[in-house]
């Protein structure tokens, strides 16, 4: 919104500097450095406090107006509300002094136009479905950003920097963070102004403590996050905030059991130290009670599919116990090459389940490099007194009620073999009360992704406890 300029009057025009900052204080889009050099113009030329004042006068009339034009369509009351806002305005003009006239500009930010609170710095191939913003653009509260593809760079006005990866939908809430409602965004907040920048998302909210992170979130309120440096404290109803420390994530799955997803790195010892998970139980319901495991699968006919041939059996996954090594095939269920596998837990009768606990450990002996069989990706399905007759399938669940979905090599942003954590945990836990009530627990295992080019595996789990009480 543009004032008119007073050496269209005749008056003596001011230094093209002022007249810039004074239209983008008024524009909402002036950053602390300009504000300060505005500050000591108005207080040392009173030309400077002259031409502020005739511009405000000229974008209140403005709003004013659009705010009468508006209310002819929206009913009665809206008037009223309007003439409330601008009434501080009645007395700007006697305001001569200069820091007096400054505070009054700062009451008028309160209800000026939608303020900026990001600006864009870079794009690459991105294809909006929003209307576009260009290079260096402003971005005002508010604004609703959305990708087909491609991504984009914000830099926040208090300092932080997000990229978005499309598809995505991001809304600017503040000038220090924003709500993700699907895609992906890398954050870097690492300057005294951007601490606490926030990531908000249908399921959790993401605080900064001064760190870089990587959010991700679906359509369907599903989210997770993962902390590559530093430290952010994740919130979620009902669960408080927890701190999560750099190399480690957390999720949060919706549904009728709001679920915790944690995911860990550990100290690739035989004592499976963690930073919050604790190591592989031998009190749990699995390891305490019989319970019978099926195993299934789905995979090419063109393919060896299956339990591998050197895997241990089955029941090593609820011994008590984990691998004593990071290469022992002997002490780690695993399947056969690209299969999809199932494992069915039978817990006798139907039970509260409180917590799953999964844990896995592999580097290759020959290779240290590769770490391919340490990611865990899975999703786990329950049901209650029967066994459903079939297996879930995308988009067909079969009788199953899918209570989380895991996927590490996601937590971890891995790209490369060199960025997977050979020991890795998983805990899956509600905020209060059980998980659910299950008889039957439905592990639906899914083969390595292809990184580096390699065939995808299969993870080395080493233990799944299953927690009731």
């Amino acid at each position: 919104m543009t004032a008119s300029n007073p050496s269209q009057h005749g008056a003596s025009p001011l230094p093209e500097e002022v007249e810039s900052l004074i239209q983008r204080y008024l524009d909402e889009d002036l950053d602390a450095e300009g504000f300060a050099r505005l500050q000591v113009f108005m207080k040392n030329d009173p030309a400077v406090r002259r031409r502020y004042l005739a511009a405000s006068e000229s974008v209140v009339l403005l709003r004013e107006t659009a705010g009468r034009l508006a209310s002819r369509g929206e009913g009665e009351g809206e008037p009223a509300a309007t003439a409330t806002k601008l009434q501080p305005y009645l007395w700007l003009p006697a305001l001569a002094a200069g820091v007096v006239l400054l505070m009054a500009a700062l009451a008028y930010r309160s209800f000026a136009l939608p303020r900026v609170g990001a600006r864009l710095v870079g794009s690459t191939e991105a294809n909006w479905l929003s209307p576009p913003i260009e290079q260096g653009g402003a971005v005002r509260l508010g604004t609703q950003l959305q990708l087909a593809s491609g991504s984009i760079e914000l830099e926040f006005n208090s300092g932080a920097s997000t990229r978005i990866h499309g598809p995505a939908l991001f809304e600017i809430e503040s000038k220090n963070g924003g709500l993700l409602h699907y895609g992906k965004a890398f954050s870097v907040a690492d300057n005294e102004g951007s601490k606490g920048f926030t990531i908000r998302t249908a399921s959790g909210t993401y605080v900064d403590q001064g760190t870089k992170f990587i959010t991700q979130a679906a359509a369907d309120g599903y989210s997770q996050m993962f902390v590559v440096q530093g430290a952010v404290d994740a919130d979620a109803s009902g669960f408080g905030r927890r701190r999560v420390l750099g190399g480690n994530g957390i999720g949060f799955e919706v549904g009728a059991t709001p679920l915790m997803i944690q995911i860990e790195r550990g100290s690739e010892t035989a004592a499976f130290e963690f930073p919050t998970i604790p190591p592989p139980s031998a009190v749990d319901f699995t390891s305490t009670h019989p319970v019978d495991i099926d195993v299934d699968f789905r995979g090419r006919p063109d393919q060896k599919t299956g339990v591998s041939p050197r895997s241990a059996a089955v029941d090593v996954l609820v011994n008590g116990r984990a691998q004593q090594n990071h290469d022992d095939p002997s002490e780690s269920f695993f399947f056969n090459k690209d299969s999809t596998g199932y494992l069915v837990f039978d817990l006798g009768e139907t039970l509260p389940v409180m917590r799953i606990h999964t844990y896995s450990w592999h580097r290759n002996r020959a290779k240290p490099e590769l770490t391919q069989r340490a990611v865990q990706r899975f999703m786990v399905w329950g049901a209650q007194e029967s066994r459903p007759a079939s297996l879930p399938d995308s988009g067909n669940p079969g009788g199953w009620t899918r209570i989380a979905r895991v996927d590490t090599d996601v937590f971890f942003q891995v790209n490369r073999q060199a960025e997977r954590p050979p020991q890795q945990a998983v805990r899956l836990q509600p905020a209060t009360g059980a998980i659910g009530e299950f008889r039957y627990l439905l592990f639906e295992v899914l083969p390595t992704s292809d990184y580096d080019d390699m065939v995808p595996r299969h993870t080395f789990f080493s233990e799944i406890d299953v927690f009731t009480e």
